[in-house]
Order: C-alpha cells, then structure tokens, then sequence
C-alpha cells in the first residue's frame, strides 16, 4: 500500500515557487471609478488553452464583478462564443438584480471589439471601457484574477504529477 503523499507547503516545493513566479506585478489605480452596486462593473479577460480540453474547450472568458466577490469562468469551444457567455451574464444581472451591467471593461482583443458584441452593449445601455493597446495593467482586476486561477492551476497540476517546466 502506497503512503499518502503530503501536500502540505514545504519551502523548497520547487511547483509551488515556479508556478508562482511573474514577471510583473500590476498597479492597482486608485483614482479610477468605483462601482457602487452589485454588477455595475464588470471586467473581463480571455485567456486561450495550448490543448484543447476534455469538454472540447480552447479558451475561457473570466467575467469579474467589481463590487462583489463574484468571478465567473465561460470555457469556450472558440473564441467567437465569448459574445453568448456576456449575453447570459448579462441576462442574469437582469434577472437577479433588474437591470444591465452598467460598464464593461476588457483589453482591445478582437471579440470585445466586434461589431456584435458592440451593437449589443449599445443595446443594453452597458459602456464599454476598453484598456489602451498594450496596457494590459489597466485591466488589473481581470489580469489579477486570472493570474490568481492560473497559478493555482499550475500549482495542482505540479503536484498531481510528473514535474515538467513545460506545461
């Protein structure tokens, strides 16, 4: 019978202190505006798979509240669906709280700046604040977020098995 492994933090856990190592730690602005209800603002992110997954997935869209902890993740058969998971967030905002997410902003990535899914903002009265290009440490909430998720995918995933530096 095979001991139990011990996953507890050791200081020489060599996944835990790669998988944790960034380049750059961006800067919260404290001036920017602040939401003041549930779903007011709303960041968002994309981030696209080296594999595809098991559910057929290449990417997620990570849509982050800024007034309260909720953090939603829309795993994506491609890219072009991001605009259907806004669509059902946004549906449940309404359903839930009676009115539209009231500020969207993501970086200046292709699906956030399609006709579609502009034409639908409009629509809905939501204003889009899009970061300048090549800015992404103005998206902080949404980049924060999902360096977050990404590193604790990292971390399970060294522990689980096998340590390669090339996943």
């Amino acid at each position: 019978r095979a001991a139990a492994k011990d996953l507890s933090f050791t200081p020489d856990c060599v996944p835990c202190g790669l998988s944790k190592v960034s380049k750059i730690n961006p800067a919260k602005v404290s001036d920017a505006p602040k939401a003041s209800k549930p779903m007011e603002r709303v960041h968002s992110d994309m981030y696209v798979m080296k594999s595809r997954s098991l559910g057929g997935a290449i990417c997620f869209a990570l849509y982050v509240s800024e007034f309260e902890p909720f953090i939603m993740l829309a795993f994506l058969s491609q890219q072009g669906d991001q605009l259907k998971a806004y669509t059902n967030l946004d549906a449940a905002t309404v359903t839930k709280y009676g009115y539209h997410i009231g500020y969207f902003h993501s970086d200046n990535g292709s699906v956030y700046t399609s006709d579609a899914m502009q034409e639908f903002l409009a629509k809905n009265g939501t204003a889009f604040e899009p970061s300048a290009p090549h800015c992404q440490a103005q998206n902080f909430l949404a980049e924060g977020t999902m360096r977050i998720i990404l590193e604790a995918g990292r971390t399970a995933f060294a522990h689980a098995g096998p340590y390669t530096p090339y996943y």
